[in-house]
């Protein structure tokens, strides 16, 4: 299928099942001047490749922005993993597969890109473990390599339960912590707020549901948004 560029909609965004708990979005992406994507993956893993048709492709770790490894290049995440990347007058074609279902051979422990030859929508399982097996020259590209172990446990955390509304103060006090200090470190590690990062996990939750041609608006509150609009906004600021 052709991918169409992300418009108004959640919907524009092209996402169907190409197999038993797999998921598939094709993107195009159109992104002048200078902008971050956030991607986080909760329980789901993703492997997308991705080709820079203009502009410029880079990854921020650990606070220093690292190159994506070529024009035609694979993002590779794992479950739990947080990546930002900075996009500068970039126009990108993107083929992604996603799945909360048993991991693929070759699947790494850590967020990882690499160069391929080239750059064709994932048609199954197979294909995913056929592109993991071509692992070359890999350069990490993981927001933080190194969190604190409160931002890890907080975002391992939310990544089990995005769908519920507990307020952060609730988790805090389980971790002998305060909402203020969570918070703060959550968001040097991860890039958001815990309650955006939130809200990121309930967008990637919404593929699911649209890739199995749900209506938008059951597609929002399955996820766990109780706000229509809320969704729309989310959706739309997502990059990748």
């Amino acid at each position: 299928m052709r991918a169409r560029s992300f418009g108004d909609r959640p919907s524009d965004r092209k996402c169907f099942r190409i197999g038993r708990d797999l998921y598939r979005m094709d993107q195009a992406i159109k992104a002048p001047g200078r902008n971050t994507g956030y991607d986080a993956t909760g329980p789901y893993w993703v492997v997308g490749l991705i080709q820079v048709m203009a502009g410029r492709v880079r990854f921020l770790v650990d606070g220093r922005l690292a190159d994506a490894p070529r024009r035609a290049f694979v993002m590779v995440m794992p479950p739990h993993s947080v990546v930002s990347a900075v996009l500068e007058n970039a126009r990108t074609l993107n083929f992604a597969a996603f799945s909360r279902g048993r991991l693929p051979e070759g699947m790494p422990k850590v967020p990882i890109a690499f160069p391929i030859k080239r750059v064709e929508p994932l048609r199954s399982m197979a294909d995913v473990e056929a592109v993991l097996r071509g692992n070359r020259r890999a350069v990490p590209i993981s927001r933080s390599t190194r969190p604190h172990p409160l931002s890890e446990e907080v975002k391992a955390r939310l990544g089990q339960s995005f769908q519920e509304s507990s307020p952060l103060s609730v988790l805090a006090r389980e971790l002998g912590s305060s909402p203020a200090v969570l918070s703060r470190l959550f968001r040097r590690d991860w890039g958001k707020p815990p309650v955006q990062f939130r809200n990121w996990l309930r967008v990637m939750e919404s593929f699911r549901h649209l890739a199995e041609q749900k209506a938008v608006t059951d597609t929002a509150f399955e996820a766990g948004f109780n706000d229509l609009s809320r969704f729309h906004s989310f959706s739309r600021r997502q990059l990748w």
